[in-house]
């Protein structure tokens, strides 16, 4: 039987991208947009929507965006990545906006940030 911190250790072997480890360090900490593991197959104009309410609240945004293609004409505050570990960026977040899978809910409670479930 695997347990919560096994799995969240054998996620720890797994990085950030330069590009996205570069993000975090520079700048306001941003909203984190997700859709999981099951509905980023679906996403319909989450994206698109997300990159609106971060400009409306002045955010920069980060969007894990899984197999899905970039949004085009991404600004300098918002940043598409394919994955990073929620254990990795969920700290770094002022925010999360997710689909509300006990997965990623576990991890936005352990990262102690705001949630907003979509």
């Amino acid at each position: 039987m695997l347990s919560y911190e096994l799995i969240c250790n054998e996620f720890k072997l797994i990085t950030q991208t330069p590009a996205l480890k570069k993000f975090l360090e520079v700048g306001d900490p941003p909203i984190v947009f997700t859709l999981g593991s099951a509905a980023v197959m679906d996403a319909g104009n989450f994206y698109q929507e997300s990159i609106q309410a971060a400009k409306q609240l002045n955010r920069r945004a980060v969007l894990l965006i899984g197999k899905n293609l970039p949004p085009e004409n991404l600004s300098a505050d918002v940043i598409a990545v394919n994955y990073a570990p929620y254990s990795q960026i969920f700290p770094h977040a002022c925010a999360i906006a997710h689909q509300g899978g006990i997965g990623t809910t576990a991890q936005a409670l352990r990262a102690a940030r705001p949630t907003l479930i979509m």
